[in-house]
C-alpha cells in the first residue's frame, strides 16, 4: 500500500523553501533598490564651442539633448518628482548668469531670476516648493531662497561670504554649501532661514562642492586638501572624512553626487585631456566611465 505525504509535510517544505529564500536575499551583496532606469541629467559642450544640457540613463544611452542656445546651459538640477529641471543660463545676448526652470523634456524654458541681478547654482528644496540659488548683486551677493516661481526672493543672512554651491539636507531643513568665509574654502551648513552657520572641515586646501546623502547620514565633496586632489566622504556632522580617489594635476575628479539610494556616486572626471561622466560604489570601488560620454566634455552631472 503506498503512503503519500500528509498535508502537514507540505506546508513545512514550503516555510522551509520560503526561510531559505529570505534568507539568500538578506546575504545578497547588491545594493537595495538600485535605479535601474534612473535619469541622469547633465551639460555638455559635445555640440559646439557652447554647453547644453542633454538627459540619458544610467546605461548611457539613448542621450537626448534637452536646450539648444547660443550661450551655455549649466548645472542642471532635477526637482524631486522629475518633472522640471532647473539650470542656469547665458542666453539672450547678456554676459548674466541667470536661473531657469525647463520641463523634464526641455519644454516650458522659463527664467525665474531678474536678468539684470542674475543667479547660479540653483537647486530645489526636497518638497520642490523653493530654490536655493547664488546671487552676485554686489554688496548683497551670496546665497538667496525664493518660491518655486521666482518670487519672494530672499537672502539668507549674512551670506556675502564667497558662499557657493547651495544644496538642501534630504528633510529641507538645512543647506550644505561651501565658502571663502574664513580665507580658504570650507564646507558649512545652515539652517534653511539662513541661521546656525556651522563649519564642517577645516584643512589647508580646499573643499566645495558638497552633496548629501538620500538618508542624510553622509556628504560627498571634492578636496585638495594636503595636496591630493580627489572625491572624500564624511559624515553628516563634518566627522571621519575619507578619500575615495585621487588623481594627479592636470588630472581631476569633480561634482560629485549621489545616487537616489545613496550607494554610488555619480562624478565628471578629466583623465588624459577627456572629460567623461563616471560612476562608483560609494566606498570608492568600481568607477566606470558612462557609456556614450567620450565626445567633449560632460560635467555637472544630477542623478534620480
Amino acid at each position: 500500500m503506498k503512503h503519500f505525504p500528509s498535508i502537514w509535510f507540505f506546508s513545512i517544505l514550503a516555510a522551509v523553501i520560503t526561510s531559505t529564500i529570505a534568507c539568500k536575499k538578506e546575504d545578497s551583496n547588491d545594493p537595495p533598490n538600485s535605479p535601474s532606469s534612473g535619469k541622469i541629467v547633465f551639460s555638455t559642450n559635445r555640440d559646439n564651442s557652447d554647453f547644453e544640457i542633454y538627459v540619458t540613463n544610467e546605461g548611457g544611452s539613448p542621450q537626448t539633448r534637452l536646450t539648444n542656445n547660443a550661450g551655455s546651459d549649466l548645472n542642471p538640477r532635477w526637482n524631486s518628482d522629475g518633472s522640471k529641471i532647473i539650470f542656469q543660463s547665458i542666453r539672450g545676448g547678456t554676459n548674466k548668469t541667470n536661473v531657469y526652470v525647463m520641463n523634464a523634456d526641455g519644454s516650458g524654458q522659463t527664467r525665474l531670476t531678474e536678468a539684470a541681478v542674475g543667479g547660479s547654482y540653483p537647486v530645489f528644496s526636497p518638497d520642490n516648493s523653493k530654490i536655493a540659488y547664488i546671487s552676485a548683486d554686489g554688496a548683497l551677493s551670496g546665497i538667496y531662497l525664493m518660491n518655486a516661481d521666482g518670487s519672494n526672493r530672499k537672502r539668507l543672512g549674512n551670506t556675502a561670504f564667497g558662499d557657493t554651491e547651495p544644496n538642501f539636507s534630504p528633510d529641507g531643513n538645512k543647506i550644505i554649501f561651501s565658502s571663502v568665509f574664513t580665507g580658504d574654502n570650507e564646507i558649512y551648513t545652515m539652517n534653511v532661514d539662513g541661521t546656525n552657520r556651522v563649519r564642517l572641515t577645516n584643512e589647508t586646501g580646499i573643499d566645495f562642492q558638497p552633496h548629501m546623502s538620500p538618508d542624510g547620514s553622509r556628504i560627498v565633496f571634492i578636496s585638495e586638501r594636503r595636496g591630493e586632489k580627489g572625491i572624500y566622504i564624511m559624515n553628516a556632522d563634518g566627522t571621519n572624512p575619507t578619500r575615495l580617489t585621487a588623481l594627479t594635476s592636470p588630472d581631476f575628479d569633480r561634482a560629485p553626487r549621489f545616487s537616489p539610494d545613496g550607494n554610488r556616486i555619480i562624478f565628471s572626471r578629466r583623465v588624459g585631456g577627456s572629460t567623461r561622466l563616471y560612476i562608483m560604489n560609494k566606498d570608492g570601488t568600481g568607477a566606470t566611465a558612462l557609456p556614450g560620454s567620450a565626445l567633449g566634455v560632460d560635467s555637472d552631472p544630477d542623478w534620480r
